[in-house]
């Protein structure tokens, strides 16, 4: 479990850094909702319904996390909570919906997303 909130705050660092650098070609939170379903569409085998709820999900998240980029709040560390309260969210969700084999391949992606977005961070601040 603290697996997880170690990834979601990862993930919530990770949008809020690459939203900041790339408003230019910042899309719609429906375009960021399909193309996340889609993903999980081909790396879980999502049937249908699964598909249609992960897509339901990951569109509360990308508007939720629009919502607050939006905010002219300065303290970033609100918005972390609040963008964390929003994955968190969605994880859950989106786990309701998988059934066993599935959570183990949805927990891979995380981890392996987690590392990326590690990798990346470092070599951010080396330069």
């Amino acid at each position: 479990m603290k697996a997880l909130g170690v990834i979601t705050i990862i993930l919530i660092g990770l949008v809020i850094n690459v939203d900041a650098m790339h408003d230019h070609e910042r899309k719609s939170p429906e375009e960021r909702a399909s193309n996340q379903t889609e993903r999980l569409t081909e790396k879980l085998s999502l049937n249908d319904e699964q598909k249609q709820e992960v897509l339901k999900h990951s569109l509360s998240l990308h508007t939720g996390l629009e919502a607050l980029h939006n905010q002219n709040k300065d303290d970033h560390k609100a918005k972390r909570e609040e963008a964390k309260s929003l994955f968190d969210t969605w994880q859950a969700n989106v786990e309701q919906v998988l059934d066993e084999k599935q959570k183990v391949v949805f927990a891979e992606h995380v981890e392996a997303h987690k590392g990326k977005m590690k990798s990346k961070r470092k070599h951010k601040h080396k330069h």
